[in-house]
């Protein structure tokens, strides 16, 4: 509730030198639509800004522009067959589409198996 309040402040102190009050409903709307479209989709995180949980599951960018699914640990990204990698970004995982909700692990401990035919260890199935 206070990070809505705070953008509706934004939003007001942006639009008050506007005097059409149409043009001044339309930028709000906007200004606030904006704000809660940026919180629901999250930017990706150069890895010298900040870095994920230990255990969290991540998309990552590689410095080839590469997009996959790591998990961080021990100060390390490492794919589920426990390879390191270079990561130049990364981002939490997104929520599921349509607003369903599976049994997505958050972390690696989670997982049971790998879809690829690995277990959690490194081992093969």
């Amino acid at each position: 509730m206070i990070r809505q309040r705070k953008i509706e402040n934004a939003a007001n102190d942006l639009c008050s030198r506007m005097e059409d009050q149409g043009q001044k409903t339309a930028a709000m709307y906007g200004f606030i639509q904006g704000a809660k479209f940026a919180d629901e989709h999250p930017n990706w995180i150069h890895v010298s800004d900040n870095l994920p949980e230990d255990g969290q599951v991540v998309l990552v960018t590689t410095p080839r522009g590469n997009v996959r699914m790591y998990v961080y640990e021990g100060g390390k990204f490492i794919d589920f067959i426990k390879a390191e990698s270079e990561v130049s970004y990364w981002m939490p995982m997104p929520k599921p589409a349509g607003g369903h909700v599976g049994t997505k692990p958050s972390k690696v401990s989670d997982c049971d198996n790998d879809p690829r035919g690995y277990d959690k260890e490194g081992g093969e199935r």
